[in-house]
């Protein structure tokens, strides 16, 4: 299955990246190539914003843009794909492609007649607005929820007070001794 993926996307699509069977995974692990493939068929309006770097942030917000646009499509998508995907699971990204293969073989299929598509386009457009706002607005208060807990845990924490340093103990000892001394 994985040849038929590297042919579609190596030499119909013609992807920034040449994909092979054993590079599978990694290629896809960033999300960025998924994102161009969705850019290609016009369906990633946010593309520019893709990063191609390997850095958990970068792949978090490749992979958050994807969402949208793969839940519109009827593609199997959600945080545990995600996760399976970037941690390089194998067979993960091999069979998210496959499923977009076939949505996108579909949707071509359907959209020869020139009727749908600009009718689907706006449309589309507008869905994957709204879940961006939705999943931007569900990252905020995340990272707020996020926030208030670590407040929470820095005023939790004890204070623990510094021991005595040494330097301090043997003045403390000298001062006793002179005193013992004097008596």
């Amino acid at each position: 299955m994985s040849e038929i993926l590297c042919q579609w996307l190596n030499q119909e699509l013609k992807v920034s990246q040449t994909v092979s069977p054993k590079s599978f995974a990694k290629a896809f692990s960033s999300g960025y190539l998924i994102g161009e493939v969705l850019h290609k068929f016009a369906l990633q309006d946010d593309f520019a914003d893709f990063s191609e770097s390997r850095i958990s942030s970068a792949k978090l917000n490749n992979f958050s843009r994807l969402e949208p646009t793969l839940h519109l499509l009827g593609v199997q998508f959600d945080q545990n794909v995600a996760h399976n995907i970037i941690t390089e699971k194998p067979g993960a990204a091999t069979k998210l492609l496959y499923q977009l293969y076939i949505a996108l073989q579909r949707k071509k299929k359907g959209v020869q007649t020139g009727v749908e598509m600009p009718t689907v386009q706006p449309l589309m457009s507008t869905k994957v607005q709204n879940m961006k706002s939705e999943a931007f607005r569900d990252q905020r208060l995340s990272r707020r929820r996020q926030n208030e807990i670590m407040a929470k845990i820095q005023a939790a924490i004890i204070q623990i007070p510094k021991p005595t340093s040494n330097r301090t103990l043997k003045t403390l000892d000298a001062q006793k001794l002179m005193k013992k001394k004097k008596k």
